[in-house]
């Protein structure tokens, strides 16, 4: 991981972007006679592009590693070294960590004052800021959640796809695509009833973001667990296939069907053995 190159520059350039396009400061870069427009926001058209592009850098950055060393075909000698999927696993994020601490530090300092003054009108009682400063903070944390989960997922879709290109679609569609079009209709619902009942106490973006804090913190459980499953069937199957028992402990009632699909080469069709 280590020999091809710290993806640091890339991730504060991803994480960067991210932070400007969901707090609505790229109309103030791209259109200067406009400032900060709300038209470049969480819900935008031009934040949401500019949120996939940082996503699909942070992607590339955490699947190049699997990708790397599938088209090297080394993988199944890693797999079978004393190390195995814990050492693989724990190495990578090691390096991946070290280009992600000081960006998700930089943002959770960004939003700190809001968290400050947010916790100081909750134990004061008094409520009449929260609504402006209440979706500031969740962006803020919610932003670092998402760099470690994309982080993660990217690594599972690393794994799993063949080439680079579907392991960023695939990261980016399940991290963002997907649950930012879920939060987007439930939030065009929510003020879509304002005609109806009376306004609501929390603005309408506040539950789309709860909504993704929980996604991220999902993630960030799900990928990890997902990744130790796939390499422990992987290299059971690599050692079925080579002949010799499963190690102690290891599951031996894999899926044949992602075994199969996991021990592909990327030329294509199963290799020989």
């Amino acid at each position: 991981m280590e020999q091809l190159g710290s993806p640091r520059g890339l991730i504060w350039i991803a994480v960067l972007a991210d932070f400007l396009a969901q707090f609505g400061l790229l109309g103030g870069v791209f259109n200067p006679a406009g400032g900060a427009s709300s038209s470049w926001g969480l819900f935008s058209f031009a934040g949401v592009a500019f949120m996939v592009l940082s996503s699909a850098l942070l992607a590339w950055a955490a699947a190049r590693f699997f990708q790397h060393i599938s088209r090297q075909q080394e993988i199944e000698l890693l797999l079978t070294t004393p190390a195995g999927a814990s050492g693989i696993l724990s190495g990578q994020w090691g390096v991946l960590w070290r280009g992600l601490r000081w960006p998700i530090a930089a943002v959770l300092a960004l939003v700190l004052p809001a968290g400050i003054s947010l916790g100081y009108d909750l134990l004061g009682g008094h409520r009449y800021t929260q609504p402006e400063v209440l979706p500031a903070f969740l962006i803020g944390v919610n932003l670092a959640l998402e760099v470690i989960a994309l982080s993660w997922v990217g690594v599972v879709f690393g794994l799993r796809s063949r080439t680079m290109l579907l392991a960023m679609v695939g990261t980016v569609g399940v991290v963002q695509i997907i649950p930012l079009a879920a939060a987007i209709g439930a939030t065009w619902a929510w003020r879509s009833l304002h005609g109806v009942v009376a306004e609501p106490s929390l603005p309408s973006g506040v539950p789309a973001l709860l909504f993704f804090l929980v996604k991220n913190l999902a993630f960030w459980v799900w990928a990890p667990w997902q990744l130790r499953r796939d390499l422990r069937i992987r290299r059971t199957f690599v050692r079925t296939r080579r002949g010799g028992p499963p190690a102690r402990g290891e599951a031996t009632n894999f899926q044949p069907l992602i075994a199969h699909r996991l021990a592909r080469p990327p030329g294509g069709g199963v290799s020989g053995g």
